[in-house]
């Protein structure tokens, strides 16, 4: 908001909370799945499982609820392309594949397009 608008410039001392408890809680989240990482081929433990779990749901979840605060809904209908098109786009072209099946090949990992060496032969005595 602007001055101009009856509003003070500086955000309430709610909206500083806000941003610094987002602020360090995705930090601790991002700790914690350091921590919690398991060592090459092993299995997760199931407190790793649940934060990623709950973590990208509350981040969805936090994204949908953006939309029910008034001052976001006005800068997004001022800025249609950027907040509805341009996601709506990202989306579409990334299910694409998916959707189409003639469109384009589904892609692969990278660890997949590798083909398998041959094992040699083990040798049998001299020839």
């Amino acid at each position: 908001m602007t001055q101009a608008d009856g509003e003070d410039s500086h955000p309430p001392a709610r909206a500083h909370a806000w941003l610094w408890t987002t602020a360090l809680l995705t930090a601790a989240a991002l700790a914690c799945a350091v921590v919690l990482a398991p060592p090459a081929g092993a299995p997760p433990v199931p407190a790793l499982t649940w934060l990623l779990f709950t973590g990208s749901s509350v981040h969805v979840a936090s994204t949908g609820w953006l939309f029910t605060v008034p001052a976001v809904r006005a800068y997004a209908r001022e800025h249609v392309v950027r907040c509805v098109w341009a996601p709506v786009g990202r989306f579409v072209s990334a299910h694409l594949p998916y959707l189409v099946p003639a469109a384009a090949p589904a892609p692969t990992a990278p660890w997949r397009r590798q083909r398998p060496r041959r094992r040699r032969q083990p040798r049998t005595g001299p020839t």
